[in-house]
Order: C-alpha cells, then sequence, then structure tokens
C-alpha cells in the first residue's frame, strides 16, 4: 500500500483524479483566515482549487489532528489525486510500474543482490517515464496565455 500510494502520488495519473467540494468544518482557524475546510480521508495530494488566484490557501492539521484546508472563503472546491485500491482501473502501464517499484523494494530482501534492486530501480524508472508519457497524453493541450512576460523577446 505504502508503495501504492508513492506512485499514485508522483504524478497527476487522469485515473486518479478527482474533483469534490468541501465541506466548511465550522471551526473558526485562530489566525491568518477565516475557514476550515475538511479533506477527504482519500485525498493523496491536492492538485488545483476553485478559487482565484490571489486567494491563498493552506493545508493543515487542526487542534483535533484532522488535515484540513484554511482558505478566506465560504465555499471551496478541490481537484485532488484520489488513493485507490480497485487494480482493475489501473492502466496496463501503470500497474507494470507499480510492480517494477515493489520488486525494486524487494529485491534485496530477497535475494541478497544490490545489482538486481538496483535493476528493477532502473526498470521502474523506465517504466514509470512510458506510464507518464501515455497519461500525458489522454487530454487536450494546455493553452499557453500571452503576457508582458512570454511577449519580451519581440
Amino acid at each position: 500500500p505504502k508503495l501504492l500510494k508513492k506512485l499514485l502520488r508522483s504524478h497527476p495519473w487522469n485515473f486518479a483524479i478527482r474533483r469534490v467540494a468541501l465541506a466548511d468544518t465550522g471551526n473558526t482557524p485562530i489566525y491568518g483566515f477565516t475557514n476550515e475546510f475538511a479533506i477527504p480521508s482519500d485525498v493523496l495530494r491536492i492538485l488545483d482549487t476553485n478559487l482565484l488566484d490571489d486567494q491563498s490557501w493552506v493545508v493543515e492539521n487542526n487542534s483535533s489532528g484532522d488535515r484540513v484546508v484554511l482558505a478566506n472563503t465560504a465555499a471551496m472546491s478541490i481537484k485532488y489525486m484520489k488513493s485507490i485500491t480497485d487494480t482493475t482501473v489501473f492502466p496496463p502501464d501503470f500497474e507494470e510500474a507499480l510492480s517494477f517499484l515493489i520488486a525494486a523494494d524487494i529485491a534485496y530482501s530477497l535475494t541478497n543482490s544490490r545489482s538486481l534492486a538496483r535493476d528493477m530501480f532502473t526498470l521502474y524508472k523506465a517504466e514509470v517515464a512510458e506510464a507518464r508519457s501515455f497519461d500525458g497524453q489522454e487530454s487536450s493541450l494546455a493553452e499557453v496565455e500571452a503576457n508582458e512576460w512570454t511577449d519580451v523577446r519581440f
């Protein structure tokens, strides 16, 4: 499970991205922000929010020890990486990368061979690079906005 979470967190995999509106906890943060929102337990990493660029937010633990988002807004939605345990939704290249990561992790303890562990990690890096490449091709291209900074070369 720890290696699966590590691999899921390492890249915004399309199959693991979810969106959700966060629930206000009703608690008022001690300082810096006006509202506290509960983070669902399956959130591995927050990728984006519906807040404007000038609206700040932060992930912290509240006084009860729960992970929360603090922000100066009455409502908040997030785009996040979900902790997925249903292996039937994994793309084949993600499965392969995960298997090499697990092999690299256990290779030395099973075989006492550092070279085998290194080989498995090398195979993992190659497979995860390919998996990320395929995953990145499954969405439209992001538009590059022109501004004074990008236009300065002209």
